[in-house]
């Protein structure tokens, strides 16, 4: 009994043949199966037909001798009743046999010339008026034996035997004809099917040998056929378009990794500079202002006057609060805390509110669906920068009057517009490699997004960007 696991493990076998083997050996398969059905019909289609014709013969045959033999047997003519067997024997291959059997079981004549075979007489010996066929074996094959009665069987019985042997060889020579067609065109089907599948296999042959270049990163790799309409043609076709698309998708990814590697270059550099600045202004302030208060707390040892030393704490105490609004804005221009608490609506209008009207620039800030929205922290923070910078360029360099800031989120996009009536930006300042228009940029492409910047001197500069949330 066949094993589970082992047909399982067979049937794995052949599922894992290669393609163009499974096509060729399914077409042997089929052309073989429709041969052997081919072979079989025909055979039992021709031994029937050939079973029909020689019982019509043996009958005929047998009819006519019976009617020539009655003169024969009637005149005594034994001579005469051999010679038309012999001559009907002669005439006729199929007959292997014929003899002439009296009523009283004595044979009057037959082509046996020499021994007669007596275990004839007990085949097909029932009555002698009637007409009967009967198929024997004997050691020459097949044999139809035919008795019919003379003259009613009153003169006895003419018995005639007829192979099937020479009908069998003509019909064994017709199917291994068949069978030789069969292979011949089993042939000719690998042949064709081999080419066939060949034409069908190239192109996907192709296509997995540059799938497999693209596994190992090469994405210019085409592949080229002669095939443009069919299906296949379709699918390289198809293949080559997408192999475009992550050509395209690899260059873009360089790109990106190039302006991230000199955004974080540049961001290094700010920090740096943003760290001497803070130094300088920590050194040029505080430093300042502790030797001022060093040097008023000498004054106020010496001093023996109550009223001074009073009017010297009050000059500390109001220098005093202006150091710590000093170290409170340097804090809140590193990271402002309301970002984090309130979100990027308040933090915006919180900081248009304190260093734009402080630089006696009126402003407008509109939000819409924005207000009580909170985003990723990287979000927030990278579009409050952007606000900044822009903010910080329109007050520092565009000379406007009048600033206008619009936010809105709406289907999962987070847009805004900064615009203001200034003396616009020049052309080549837009796409310089200044820290400012650039970060701007590498914000809100490293978000994804998209920003632009429209600018002429008549109507001032607009940023527009949008990005994903």
């Amino acid at each position: 009994m066949i094993n589970k696991t082992t047909l399982q493990e067979t049937l794995l076998k052949i599922y894992n043949v290669p393609f163009y083997i499974k096509i060729v050996g399914l077409i042997v398969f089929t052309s073989f199966f429709i041969g052997i059905l081919t072979i079989v019909a025909v055979e039992k289609t021709f031994y029937n037909f050939n079973s029909n014709q020689l019982n019509e013969l043996s009958v005929s045959i047998a009819k006519e001798l019976s009617f020539q033999s009655v003169n024969y047997i009637l005149d005594d003519d034994i001579f005469g009743l051999t010679k038309i067997l012999d001559d009907s024997k002669k005439s006729n291959p199929d007959v292997l046999y014929a003899f002439v059997e009296g009523p009283n079981n004595q044979i009057f004549a037959s082509t046996f010339h020499n021994v007669f075979p007596k275990e004839l007489l007990d085949v097909n010996n029932s009555d002698f008026k009637t007409s009967s066929v009967k198929q024997i074996k004997t050691n020459l094959g097949s044999v139809i034996d035919v008795k019919e009665p003379i003259l009613n069987g009153e003169l006895g019985v003419l018995r005639v035997g007829i192979s099937k042997k020479h009908s069998e060889n003509v019909v064994n020579s017709l199917i291994m004809y068949i069978l030789l067609i069969i292979f011949l065109g089993i042939f000719v089907s690998v042949v064709f099917a081999s080419i066939i599948t060949y034409l069908i296999m190239q192109p996907i042959f192709l296509l997995k040998k540059a799938t497999k270049e693209i596994s190992n990163g090469n994405y210019k790799i085409k592949v080229y056929s002669s095939r443009l309409y069919d299906d296949l043609g379709g699918l390289i076709e198809s293949f080559n378009l997408m192999i475009d698309k992550l050509n395209f998708l690899e260059k873009e990814r360089e790109k990106k990794e190039q302006l991230l590697k000199e955004f974080v270059n540049k961001v290094i550099d700010a920090q740096e500079e943003e760290r001497k600045r803070i130094s300088r202004e920590l050194h040029d302030e505080l430093g300042q202002f502790f030797a001022y208060l060093k040097m008023r707390i000498k004054t106020v040892e010496e001093s023996n006057s109550l009223n001074e030393t009073k009017k010297i704490f009050s000059e500390l105490k109001e220098n005093l609060l202006k150091e710590v609004n000093l170290i409170h804005d340097m804090a809140k221009n590193l990271r402002p805390s309301i970002l984090d608490e309130m979100g990027l609506s308040k933090a915006i209008e919180f900081y248009l509110n304190d260093f734009v009207a402080a630089n006696n620039i009126n402003y407008s800030f509109n939000t819409f669906n924005i207000e009580q929205r909170r985003f990723d922290s990287h979000i927030e923070t990278s579009i409050y920068r952007v606000v900044q910078e822009a903010v910080l360029n329109v007050v520092k360099h565009s000379r406007a009057k009048f600033l206008k800031v619009f936010l809105e989120w709406n289907n999962g996009i987070l847009r805004g517009i900064i615009e203001d009536d200034g003396i616009g930006i020049e052309e080549n300042q837009k796409n310089n490699s200044g820290f400012g228009i650039y970060s701007m940029k590498e914000r809100i492409t490293l978000l994804g997004g998209n920003l632009e910047i429209n600018s002429d001197k008549e109507n001032g500069t607009i940023i527009i960007f949008s990005v994903p949330t």
